[in-house]
């Protein structure tokens, strides 16, 4: 079963913003040390607020103490008491600003104020960005101390996202929440959170949260390399006449189905003429290979011979084709996707025909 939950500092106000009605958690900040100490006035009404909704509540510390466990105890020792979330739920660290140059330091102080949210009798998470903690801290030793215990945040989407795409999942061993996006449902600024493992939830939670009839991830397809991306729902879905989605057409996108974007404009996307959905609304898989970027995965139509330069009637650089049915990954594209006669695409070093490849989408 997925569980998907939010995050909320005082911009999210005294009762915080809630991404989509299947939200079982929220993780609320106390206050923390970013060189003083201090206590988020919104953290109480936050919590009683997710308590009221039957849902589940917990508390994370932000955490700008670079390299000095000292300071990680202090501000542990200095938030504790003004937690009001339960006994054994979650108290995560948020380590993403004022790293020291040691990443032994770095991973020391944070493992220092985990083993005191520990002996407070709460569960200890780890939250950052994969970047920030590949360059600052030793993840795995913290995951061998404390377990399957990061948060990481990780955004493949520019526009609102309603549920995580796993396809852009932030691999790393011992995640157990992923931050999938910061502009969650139809509130910019609101977090969306996935629970991997379990971590967030407790039987309280289970009883009265909002229940889906199952979780749905569509299947990508390939389609023609100038796809500008797929639409796809989950429930029906209204249609709106232009991109400032104010005025509905009265008709519904069908639940579980799949549509072609024409083009994105802000948080809406386009499927036809005079026809607009929100892209809260729906799961948008957009092709990266019309701007040329990484990311995408091709499948190969018919075999095709990798060359070295991505222009006609080049030699293969291999003896041995990549063959039809296979799918890889690329790294940019050349030339002009709407005549894939002349395009190409970059398979990792190598280029291939792009007439010869579909992306899946």
């Amino acid at each position: 079963m997925t569980i998907l939950g939010t995050d909320w500092a005082k911009y999210q106000g005294n009762t915080g913003v809630w991404g989509t009605a299947v939200d079982a958690f929220a993780i609320c900040q106390v206050g923390g040390y970013n060189g003083r100490f201090y206590r988020q006035y919104t953290y109480a009404s936050q919590i009683r607020s997710v308590q009221s909704r039957g849902r589940c509540a917990h508390t994370y510390i932000w955490l700008q103490v670079g390299g000095s466990v000292s300071l990680a105890r202090q501000t542990v020792a200095y938030c504790l008491p003004y937690v009001t979330a339960p006994k054994g739920s979650i108290i995560a660290v948020d380590y993403e600003a004022g790293a020291s140059n040691s990443v032994s330091a770095n991973t020391n102080a944070v493992i220092a104020a985990m083993r005191a949210i520990k002996m407070a009798g709460y569960t200890p998470v780890y939250y950052s960005y994969k970047p920030y903690t590949l360059a600052h801290i030793n993840s795995a030793a913290i995951v061998r101390e404390f377990g399957t215990c990061l948060w990481i945040a990780a955004y493949p989407f520019v526009h609102a996202v309603p549920k995580p795409d796993m396809r852009y999942f932030p691999s790393m061993d011992g995640i157990a929440i992923w931050q999938f996006t910061d502009k969650y449902g139809r509130e910019a600024g609101t977090d969306g959170d996935i629970d991997l493992t379990g971590i967030t939830a407790s039987k309280k939670a289970a009883k009265t949260a909002a229940k889906k009839e199952d979780d749905y991830m569509p299947q990508a397809k390939p389609r023609n390399l100038d796809f500008v991306g797929v639409a796809y729902t989950d429930g029906a879905v209204p249609i709106y006449t232009d991109a400032t989605l104010k005025h509905k057409t009265g008709k519904q996108l069908g639940k579980r189905t799949a549509w072609r974007v024409i083009s994105v404009k802000g948080g809406a996307v386009q499927l036809g003429t005079n026809s607009w959905a929100s892209g809260a609304d729906v799961l948008v898989r957009l092709n990266p290979l019309l701007d040329g970027k990484p990311g995408a995965v091709v499948e190969v139509a018919k075999d095709v011979y990798k060359q070295a330069k991505p222009l006609p009637k080049q030699p293969a650089s291999s003896n041995t084709p990549l063959t039809k049915g296979t799918k890889w990954k690329t790294f940019g594209a050349y030339g002009d996707l709407s005549k894939p006669d002349n395009a190409f695409i970059d398979v990792g070093g190598a280029w291939v025909q792009a007439d010869h490849v579909k992306v899946m989408l």
